[in-house]
């Protein structure tokens, strides 16, 4: 008896039970991407893509910083960007090559940011939310939706592991920022009498 198996993936969305064969899932559009170890890819199956609701200016979110923690930051600025699907001679693919990027479209040669050509076949195009947010320390960063999580989405263990919690540091600041400007009021009060 012939035994044929091949091995399933899981959504990396939360507690999402959404599981799949891997040839199956990139056959129906299932986003498959390099993650951190120890998922080595993160998958997002079409319910888990749902349920991501819009972020606006001013709310407050969870992402990554580039320390690789996450922390609470705040979204500063919204802005929408085409993205090319393109898939490469050697069967590797991108969901978000910038079209500027192509540079022959009959010949189908992209060029990559390491400055070389490189041979890809069109797939189709995508309009992703890129949302730049600004940390408690005053960095900013820009993100992509997929790599934002609101304050009412559950946090997937990966992320949860990574995440770090300012309310101390928050109120230290704000406390020290308080503390500066009524020495400086006092400051203004002294030198005016």
């Amino acid at each position: 008896i012939k035994k044929v198996s091949g091995a399933c993936i899981q959504c990396s969305y939360g507690r999402c039970p959404a599981s799949f064969h891997v040839t199956c899932a990139h056959a129906a559009g299932v986003r498959m991407e390099p993650d951190d170890w120890p998922y080595v890819v993160y998958i997002t199956c079409f319910r888990a893509k749902s349920r991501k609701k819009a972020i606006t200016v001013g709310q407050t979110v969870i992402t990554k910083h580039r320390n690789t923690r996450y922390y609470s930051c705040r979204v500063i600025g919204v802005t929408s960007q085409l993205f090319y699907e393109v898939m490469f001679d050697d069967g590797s693919f991108s969901l978000d090559t910038f079209p500027e990027d192509i540079v022959v479209k009959s010949i189908r040669l992209l060029k990559w940011p390491d400055g070389k050509l490189y041979g890809a076949k069109y797939l189709g195009t995508n309009t992703a939310h890129i949302y730049q947010v600004e940390f408690e320390d005053g960095s900013q960063i820009v993100m992509k939706r997929e790599e934002i999580y609101t304050l009412d989405e559950e946090l997937p263990k990966r992320v949860k592991a990574r995440f770090t919690h300012q309310h101390f540091t928050s109120l230290w600041f704000k406390t020290k920022s308080l503390l500066y400007f009524l020495g400086f009021l006092q400051f203004q009060t002294t030198s005016t009498s």
